[in-house]
């Protein structure tokens, strides 16, 4: 549930309704676990949200100013979650951007509670939507996530945690709200996203931490078919959920492996099985 919201520092503002991100989608944006009055991981948070809005070229508000925005939030409610957004504020009417000098509008959602089912494995279905391929967007957190919605509108039954995206090659990508990591012949593997996908902040944190316990991760190009047919151990990430392992991948059934519980526990994200 939303409780408060603030643009630019200002709970008394309103967007304008030619703002760019409501037009075209220009901007970028992370969401924000709060526990116990306390953004998780912000600043790890504010460095995804800054390089995702730098390769837009959008104008970075401070980082000083960033972090006041989560800090705001944690005193606003005990658990819940924050999303940050960034904006290209409209200067006039066009696709084109306007001077790069412009600081991007910042726009602060606070939410209570996040119903995440922390902890619990998940059940996973193929979406028939194909992500498209685009470099210079690929891995960015960016305001248009219409592939998204279309991809979570392919399934209504409640059992389904997530559903599982392909770029037109059949590679896989990613879920529609978090990404994946398999395991396979002991290796830990996450798709390669240098032609599509969103490259969460969680992600990032599970890479590390893979680095640390001497598990590296690779980052590859792999088929559905080959997941399937190949891994011991799949799950999911995001920054609410932390990790998930998944249990079921339609008729694959995947037993709690020991690569997420370690990654889990390392990470202190409570168990996942």
């Amino acid at each position: 549930m939303l409780i408060a919201s603030r643009i630019d520092g200002n709970a008394k503002l309103r967007l304008s309704l030619d703002d760019r991100g409501l037009a075209y989608g220009d901007g970028v944006f992370r969401t924000v676990l709060i526990t116990d009055r306390q953004a998780v991981d912000s600043e790890g948070q504010v460095d995804h949200l800054t390089d995702d809005a730098q390769r837009l070229n959008l104008g970075v508000p401070s980082r000083a100013r960033l972090l006041a925005e989560l800090d705001w939030a944690g005193r606003l409610v005990e658990n819940g979650c924050c999303k940050l957004l960034l904006t290209r504020a409209a200067t006039h009417r066009g696709y084109a951007p306007g001077p790069a000098s412009a600081i991007a509008r910042l726009i602060c959602l606070v939410y209570a509670g996040h119903g995440v089912p922390r902890g619990e494995p998940c059940r996973l279905r193929s979406c028939s939507l194909q992500l498209t391929q685009q470099a210079a967007l690929a891995g960015i957190k960016h305001l248009n996530r219409l592939e998204q919605v279309l991809a979570r509108a392919e399934w209504s039954d409640p059992a389904i945690d997530e559903g599982l995206l392909m770029d037109v090659d059949g590679m896989v990508v990613g879920g529609t709200m978090s990404n994946v990591f398999w395991v396979e012949n002991e290796r830990l593997t996450t798709p390669d996203l240098s032609l599509c996908g969103v490259a969460g902040r969680m992600r990032a944190r599970v890479m590390q931490a893979a680095v640390e316990l001497g598990m590296p991760c690779i980052q590859a190009r792999v088929a559905a078919a080959h997941c399937r047919a190949n891994a011991s151990e799949f799950f999911l990430t995001n920054s609410l959920w932390g990790l998930r392992a998944v249990s079921h991948w339609e008729d694959i059934r995947f037993a709690p492996g020991p690569v997420a519980l370690r990654i889990a526990e390392y990470l202190r994200l409570g168990s996942t099985c």
